[in-house]
């Protein structure tokens, strides 16, 4: 053991009784609110976008809104056809409808753990304890991986020091998440820079 593991497991440990003491509900609100809870719905409608986007309904309601404008003339209806305007409604309504949804499941489940009843606080206590032990595990696991993936003398550095730590070092050594590149690498092949449903920006 090595100094670093024993702050990063006395962090953890603080970790958990900060969990504990806010409870689930608080954590809930805090990470699916403000900048996070705009980041979660931009998450949600990039992997389900696509996939709404294809069905024919949508799609002969996004065609019927293109007409609007594509047989006008001038300049400026001509860009609104290039640029795809019905595509970007589309993204905006369905992050809206996300952003509502998102919302009120947020609130049923805060309102359901904290809820003024013995069980349900003792359980509340506990998950908000797990909930802060994994968000701070990953984050450490998130910065070893990140040194790993950059290399050079500090990664070479984090590597010598981690040597005789036996928590740390083995984190680092067997990192659970070293495989997110190879993931990234597979999910975004090669020669198609965005996904399929973002493809029509190409024809702009």
């Amino acid at each position: 053991m090595v100094t670093a593991d024993w702050i990063i497991i006395a962090v953890l440990v603080v970790g958990l009784g900060i969990g504990a003491l806010l409870g689930f509900g608080k954590w809930l609100k805090f990470f699916t609110s403000g900048v996070f809870g705009i980041l979660i719905s931009v998450i949600i409608c990039y992997f389900v976008g696509g996939g709404i986007l294809q069905l024919g309904f949508v799609q002969e309601a996004l065609s019927k809104l293109a007409a609007l404008w594509a047989d006008k003339g001038g300049f400026g209806y001509s860009l609104l056809t290039k640029i795809h305007l019905e595509i970007i409604i589309y993204y905006l309504v369905l992050f809206l409808i996300v952003q509502i949804i998102r919302i009120i499941i947020v609130k049923v489940l805060q309102k359901g753990f904290e809820a003024d009843l013995k069980p349900v606080k003792v359980v509340n206590r506990i998950l908000g304890a797990v909930f802060a032990f994994a968000i701070l595990f990953f984050i450490m696991l998130l910065v070893l991986w990140v040194v790993a993936w950059v290399g050079g003398d500090t990664a070479a550095a984090w590597g010598a020091y981690f040597e005789k730590s036996g928590f740390v070092g083995a984190l680092y050594r067997n990192n659970p998440i070293a495989g997110i590149g190879d993931y990234i690498a597979n999910y975004f092949p090669k020669g198609d820079p965005a996904p399929d449903a973002f493809a029509f920006f190409g024809n702009v």
